[in-house]
């Protein structure tokens, strides 16, 4: 099952049409149903938002069976790429697991970003880099990381990763999920 055919499944069972599902997110009914039938690909961004308003981890959108267990070998993590922002993310904990956590591996080439505009969504981010050097944009401020750097957040505050170096950027991200309760 991919990203499309688990988008889909998913707004059916929350009984909302592309049309409820547009008006919530932002985005228009056609492209939804593209994304849908995997007819176009979307940024890590836009997935984050139709996560959350789904109510469900990003990582349901990659899974296809619940499981009881993470345990994700390296080559069989689930990969999503996003061309127009040069970012690709891996999934490294399975989406159907009741975890409160979504541990990301993102990789972005040179001048990538994470999205083209400041997301942002209910919880809490941790992020390290693990090479080359990214600019975190937090509402309106800025933070240069660069390999060994760590930095934690409240992703309520609109923000996104842009690669500023010269060589590919890797990072682990954590996002606590949007259906987590204190």
């Amino acid at each position: 099952m991919g990203i499309g055919e688990n988008l889909r499944k998913i707004r059916l069972h929350k009984k909302l049409t592309l049309k409820d599902l547009s008006k919530r997110i932002g985005l228009t009914p056609s492209f939804l149903s593209q994304l849908e039938r995997d007819k176009v690909s979307s940024s890590i961004s836009t997935l984050r938002k139709i996560a959350s308003t789904l109510n469900v981890k990003i990582g349901y959108l990659f899974e296809e069976e619940a499981e009881k267990l993470a345990l994700i070998k390296k080559d069989k993590r689930k990969e999503f790429k996003c061309e127009d922002s040069k970012t690709k993310g891996e999934i490294l904990a399975s989406g159907s697991l009741d975890i409160k956590i979504e541990p990301l591996l993102l990789t972005i080439d040179p001048g990538g970003e994470t999205g083209k505009e400041l997301s942002n969504h209910h919880g809490q981010e941790f992020g390290i880099v693990f090479e080359g050097r990214v600019k975190l944009i937090l509402g309106k401020k800025e933070y240069v990381m660069e390999d060994g750097d760590s930095i934690c957040f409240d992703s309520a505050e609109p923000h996104k990763l842009v690669n500023i170096g010269r060589k590919k950027a890797k990072a682990l991200w954590v996002i606590t999920s949007p259906d987590w309760k204190e």
